[in-house]
């Protein structure tokens, strides 16, 4: 890429990562302070074994499905989203980041946590999000 749509490209970045943030979690809302052990005990079963691989291929299976809807690349750091590439890289735990120009969407992938983030104010894109998340059984809600 052109250093110059490089730098349009990060600057559209920093502008959605300012913006809205939405998350497909396997939690329905945050959890009360008073459950925050609770909480925490679930998020460590989550987060280890077959339960984080089944996570993982979940959060690949909405990356997969936004490609086919969205002009998605990967930044900054370039890959391949053939559906086999991208599905091995997320159940790896590969921080993966997936951007669509137009309209603008930013998905983040990977983390110590329970949900992937997408970064939107596009009804359309967000419409697209909260179905693949629950047709993967995850919950749609906003975290900003």
């Amino acid at each position: 890429m052109e250093p110059n749509e490089n730098q349009r490209l990060d600057e559209l970045v920093e502008d959605l990562l300012s913006g809205p943030v939405y998350v497909a979690d396997l939690f329905p809302r945050s959890v009360p302070e008073d459950r925050l052990s609770a909480f925490m005990a679930a998020e460590a079963y989550f987060l280890s074994g077959e339960p984080l691989l089944g996570l993982r291929q979940k959060w690949a299976h909405i990356a997969i499905k936004l490609n086919c809807f969205l002009p998605l690349v990967p930044w900054p750091d370039p890959f391949s989203l053939a559906p086999g590439d991208l599905l091995s890289r997320v159940l790896r735990g590969e921080f993966t980041a997936l951007l669509s120009p137009d309209p603008p969407a930013y998905l983040t992938i990977g983390g110590d946590d329970t949900y992937i983030s997408l970064y939107t104010s596009d009804p359309d894109v967000l419409s697209l999000f909260r179905a693949m998340a629950q047709s993967e059984g995850l919950f749609f809600w906003p975290a900003s």
